[in-house]
């Protein structure tokens, strides 16, 4: 039993998660299965360079191994694992700690209750991957810290390495670094430490150099290329505003955070290793309260907030009680009333399933007007093509000439309105028309030929055949 016992919180998670599964529908989310799928790139990736190469291998496998369509679900599957391994982790971070396994596995149950480890843990992003990473880094450090030891230079190497590693999942844990040189006081070995992070983060660059990713070469071009949108620093000088937005980043649950905020610092006081843990807050706060408070990576930095508030209920005498009255709360206002950023439905995979199961693989599908990521990674396997639209559209002539084709072969040529045309105050004879005159304009020798079928997103689909005058 003692053996399971470390699985356990990351076992009941797994559980509880799949049983509950809101499915990430986010788009920051959908984009690198995209990228990995369907080709392009975006400015992100240069922060997380390990990442799509990793899906793409991913997706490679699994289709060499005789699957078809997206590969989203192992995905998820990935971060799912991820955040089992970042349990498991607290669990061995807290055993160091604290005196008992039974306050480890509070501490591993309590950490359960985060909210925002209940989101990544199914968004197809790197994070839950970055933080097993760092949680391992820090892991390393507790042992060669506690008790007062002079770590080797194995010891210095499996630091760097795991730095490097979380450094390839995100950037932000670069932090990892000045808290690693400040916390063992070496002299010649930390140019081991530097030497092995250095090599390690080279090696994660490379399969993103290989997959024709390029690195800025000046600051002013990779300005240029973020996306602003999603970088409030740049959108305000508010420091109240800031302040809120991270706020709202890192607080592990709904709850009154500021409280839990506040116990955490005291108990970092004095709790053993709590130095250690105030450290990697302060560390991922400060990155992103400065970069991009929006960012989601942030709650990384209050994952060891449940091994210091363990300790302190320890101290206490009352553990597991706290602990599991605390988990219990947190836990059912989580799932009672989830954040906004957490999605109860998928359009994409939803999207995906009904097209799959409406159209023929041989089908040949034309989507009115460029698709958002989301439904692009839906049509994939379907041939889908765009118009009017800039890239990746093709010219109206060119689709206009294959749905043609396509239609005199026999295959069914299905037109995506992309809910543009759907207005329910519209009267169904009215709505026919706009749909036959957009059909005449985009093939004069087509005409829909049934009524539409409409798929749970409120996507409409039209059927389109060679017109009957031209058969």
């Amino acid at each position: 039993m003692r053996r399971l016992e470390p699985w356990l919180a990351p076992a009941l998670f797994a559980a509880a998660r799949l049983a509950f599964a809101p499915r990430t529908h986010n788009t920051h989310a959908i984009m690198y299965p995209v990228v990995a799928e369907l080709g392009g790139r975006n400015s992100l990736e240069l922060f997380h360079p390990l990442y799509v190469p990793l899906l793409r291998l991913l997706n490679v496998l699994r289709h060499g191994c005789g699957f078809s369509g997206p590969s989203i679900h192992l995905y998820q599957a990935l971060s799912l694992a991820g955040a089992m391994v970042q349990l498991r982790l607290i669990y061995a971070l807290a055993a160091r700690l604290t005196k008992g396994r039974k306050t480890a596995l509070a501490a591993a149950l309590l950490a359960t209750a985060s909210v925002n480890l209940w989101c990544w843990s199914l968004q197809t992003m790197p994070y839950t991957l970055a933080t097993s990473a760092a949680l391992g880094c820090l892991l390393v450090l507790v042992d060669s810290t506690y008790p007062p030891t002079r770590p080797g230079p194995s010891s210095w190497i499996t630091l760097g390495a795991l730095t490097g590693l979380a450094m390839g999942f995100d950037t932000a844990s670069l932090v990892l670094i000045p808290i690693c040189l400040v916390a063992r006081k070496a002299g010649k070995t930390k140019a081991v430490y530097l030497g092995a992070f250095a090599l390690t983060l080279l090696a994660a660059y490379l399969p993103f150099l290989a997959l024709g990713r390029s690195i800025p070469p000046s600051p002013s071009a990779l300005l240029k290329g973020l996306p602003f949108d999603i970088v409030s620093l740049m959108q305000s000088h508010s420091l109240g505003a800031q302040m809120k937005d991270w706020l709202a980043s890192t607080a592990p649950s709904e709850a009154p955070w500021l409280l839990l905020a506040a116990l955490f610092a005291a108990g970092a006081a004095f709790a053993k290793g709590g130095k250690l843990a105030l450290a990697w807050f302060l560390g991922i706060s400060a990155f992103f309260f400065i970069a991009d408070p929006h960012n989601r990576f942030v709650y990384a930095g209050a994952l060891l907030a449940p091994v210091v508030l363990a300790a302190m209920a320890e101290k206490r005498g009352f553990p597991l009680a706290a602990c599991a009255a605390a988990w219990l709360l947190l836990l059912g206002k989580n799932l009672a009333s989830p954040p906004d950023y957490l999605p109860r439905s998928n359009a994409s995979l939803d999207e995906a399933a009904f097209v799959s199961s409406s159209l023929s693989p041989d089908d040949l599908l034309v989507a009115v007007s460029q698709p958002d990521l989301l439904f692009s990674y839906a049509y994939a396997k379907h041939s889908a093509v765009v118009w009017p639209g800039d890239s990746p559209g093709l010219p109206l002539a060119d689709v206009r000439a294959r749905a043609e084709r396509a239609a005199r072969d026999g295959r069914v040529v299905w037109l995506a309105s992309d809910a543009m045309f759907r207005d329910s105050d519209v009267p169904a004879g009215v709505m026919e028309k706009r749909v036959q005159r957009l059909a005449a304009s985009f093939a004069p020798a087509l005409e829909v030929a049934r009524e539409g079928v409409v798929s749970p997103n409120d996507q409409w689909y039209y059927p389109l055949r060679l017109a009957s005058k031209k058969r």
